[in-house]
């Protein structure tokens, strides 16, 4: 069973301790450490202060932290130059952060399940990982959880387009009751990232403000459940099935009710391929 940390609010005396925790088991001194999280639009960004908290922890610990995201698959986002552009306007720069700003997809070519995709090469050759994650609904899979987020924004535009295409092919009116096979891709794409990074990762899901989407190619549109404060853990599965617990006890089958979609389902296939384990102890730093 892995332990996953909730803390109400981005609170210094709250977060802190939290994220020190899970820093000290992930993190070692002169680690590469790429911080993976929205930089732009500035409708999807995510809480300034846990980015912040985040990277002055990694700094204090002597790791090498760099932010970094990678291009999106339509509008000016499309452009790494412009993307850029973009996140600096929002404040993304090095001055601000103390640490490097990148937006790029640099390929490393590999197979996940069957699938070709081209993983992006800052993230792949990184010493740790941390995922900074809104949790919001999503389209594609009920919930824009923490691994959905990697698994889609990991990889460079033409695997993006790929798991998107797969996707479109599934669209039922009817509820989800079976996996899909974009839930088996979304599971692939995501072992094929993370297996190489094991204890060697950091996820914070941000289940404040739980909107419709994400807001990456449109508004985010209304509330869709309470908040239900930051998860924080080195499991990606147990903090994803953590955060999704605590919605559901708060508002019920919110995500199915939104779009017809489980969000658990692509969570068990990661389970079942060996990415890690749902089963979550929530303790509080």
């Amino acid at each position: 069973m892995e332990s996953v940390l909730f803390v109400k609010s981005a609170l210094p005396n709250q977060l802190d301790k939290a994220l020190k925790t899970v820093f000290e088991a992930a993190i070692k001194k002169s680690n590469r450490v790429v911080v993976v999280q929205r930089m732009a639009p500035p409708r999807a960004l995510p809480d300034l202060d846990i980015t912040k908290d985040v990277i002055r922890l990694l700094i204090e610990m002597n790791a090498k932290p760099f932010l970094y995201d990678s291009p999106k698959i339509e509008g000016p986002l499309k452009s790494a130059k412009e993307y850029l552009k973009e996140a600096k306007q929002n404040g993304y720069t090095r001055d601000s952060f103390n640490c490097p700003v990148i937006v790029g997809e640099d390929p490393f070519s590999t197979k996940a399940g069957t699938l070709k995709i081209g993983i992006c090469r800052d993230i792949y050759e990184s010493d740790a990982l941390v995922i900074i994650n809104r949790f919001s609904g999503s389209s594609l899979l009920g919930a824009n959880t923490a691994l959905s987020n990697i698994a889609n924004n990991g990889v460079v535009i033409a695997s993006k387009k790929a798991l998107g295409e797969a996707a479109e092919k599934e669209q039922d009116k009817k509820v989800q009751k079976n996996p899909r096979k974009i839930d088996k891709h979304i599971a692939d794409v995501g072992k094929a990232l993370l297996s190489k990074f094991r204890k060697k990762l950091v996820i914070i899901n941000d289940a404040r403000k739980i909107c419709m989407t994400e807001g990456i190619y449109e508004e985010p549109g209304k509330k869709i459940a309470k908040s239900a404060g930051i998860f924080i853990g080195q499991d990606i599965l147990s903090v994803d099935a953590a955060t999704i617990d605590a919605i559901l006890k708060k508002d019920g089958s919110v995500f199915t009710k939104t779009y017809k979609l489980n969000p658990i389902f692509h969570l068990q296939e990661a389970q079942s391929i060996g990415l890690g384990s749902m089963d979550f102890e929530l303790t509080k730093p």
